[in-house]
């Protein structure tokens, strides 16, 4: 997998449909988001993900991959994300592939949410 396809299939993972986290997270995934929803494993995810609105879009910047071997790819990334009815949501994510037999699966993803102007300026 070369660093364009990566990003790729991590983009599509904010904005894509319940059928395609089903083909790309790994058995074993685990995901840690803010508050009320913590950490979550396996079917918990998908079973949380089908009630979720999907992000109409995502921007990715600061962009940074680590391949610590050949089938392990970790990225790490500030995510700008948008959808209808709702403010604009930053934060500071990280995710984690593997590679297996039926391809890159995501298998950890994390966010830490990057308060708005408005919420640090009231701070």
């Amino acid at each position: 997998m070369n660093e364009d396809g990566i990003w790729s299939l991590e983009e599509r993972l904010w904005i894509a449909d319940e059928a395609h986290y089903r083909s790309a997270l790994d058995s074993e995934c685990i995901m840690g988001f803010p508050a009320p929803v913590g950490i979550m494993r396996g079917n918990a995810i998908l079973q949380s993900l089908a009630q979720a609105p999907r992000w109409s879009s995502v921007e990715i910047s600061e962009r940074h991959v680590v391949r610590p071997t050949s089938d392990l790819i970790a990225l790490g990334y500030r995510a700008r994300g948008n959808r209808a009815g709702a403010d604009q949501y930053e934060a500071f994510c990280t995710s984690s592939y593997r590679a297996t037999i039926g391809g890159w699966k995501l298998f950890q993803h994390h966010q830490t949410p990057i308060p708005s102007v408005s919420a640090r300026e009231q701070a």
